[in-house]
């Protein structure tokens, strides 16, 4: 017959940490690896009477410039203006006419 040995030296840190999913883990360092900055940046705006109109301009965007496109946003007419009207920052308007999307 083979006794099971008791063991009273504590906690086993190891599994509460596994069983704690982390929670009570503390970040001690971190390693980031971040994209090179491209050679160029390209940027263009657009001003469009729907939000069909954006996704048209969108689906012609990437199927044109697909091998430089990084991101694409939208907004629409209110953020543009918060954007121009910030008074924080000096813009000039791009745009003759107002759209009710961008």
């Amino acid at each position: 017959l083979q006794t099971l040995r008791k063991d009273n030296t504590g906690i086993d840190l190891k599994q509460l940490f596994i069983g704690s999913e982390g929670s009570l883990g503390i970040v001690t360092g971190v390693a980031i690896t971040t994209p090179k900055l491209p050679n160029s940046v390209n940027v263009a705006m657009f001003g469009v009477d729907s939000f069909d109109h954006v996704c048209q301009t969108a689906r012609h965007v990437r199927k044109h410039c697909a091998e430089i496109l990084s991101a694409l946003e939208f907004m629409d007419q209110d953020s543009f203006d918060r954007v121009m009207h910030n008074p924080s920052h000096s813009f000039r308007d791009p745009f003759e006419k107002r759209y009710p999307m961008y």
